[in-house]
């Protein structure tokens, strides 16, 4: 996947990892890879993670410093409630990098954002995960198929990791 990222021109790569070791090892190697290219178009967005795993996080200093320095390299962090917020920034993450929100899409966002088409007149949307249900890879296919008609020029890249698929 980091060589997938590292060719490709998008315009925005949202990682989707969850907040624990296995998830932040696999998903952090893209986020170095992003970083020392400095890569600053990155939406890192956490939906899922134990405040076990946080605190473990805060409390190794080496494990802290790497976290943050990573996470302020994006462009933004977004997390589902404040008291994940409140572990980012005591972390050394930005707060003003960290966005709270909630799991449903805002349609309104999307007809605000820039809709100029990129010199290949395609706009390719990168979708990189496991192909889990719990990752939202079926409401994502759906939303796509909703929105092509309106957007002709968008392309949906799925990218998997090789593990087995779990729908």
């Amino acid at each position: 996947m980091a060589w997938i990222v590292a060719r490709g021109k998008f315009d925005i790569v949202h990682i989707n990892p969850s907040f624990n070791a296995k998830s932040l090892q696999r998903d952090g190697f893209i986020l170095l890879l992003l970083r020392l290219t400095n890569y600053r178009k990155v939406l890192v967005y956490f939906t899922a993670g134990s405040a076990a795993s946080r605190t473990a996080v805060k409390r190794t200093p080496p494990l802290r410093v790497l976290t943050a320095w990573l996470l302020n390299g994006a462009g933004r962090v977004t997390v589902l409630g404040p008291d994940f917020k409140k572990s980012l920034e005591e972390m050394g993450v930005d707060s003003r990098k960290i966005i709270c929100t909630r799991t449903m899409f805002d349609g309104a966002m999307l007809k605000k954002a820039d809709t100029t088409a990129p010199p290949s007149g395609r706009r390719p949307i990168l979708f990189m995960s496991r192909f889990d249900r719990q990752k939202g890879v079926y409401e994502l296919i759906d939303a796509f198929a909703r929105l092509a008609t309106e957007f002709p020029d968008m392309n949906l890249i799925m990218a998997v990791t090789a593990r087995k698929w779990r729908g």
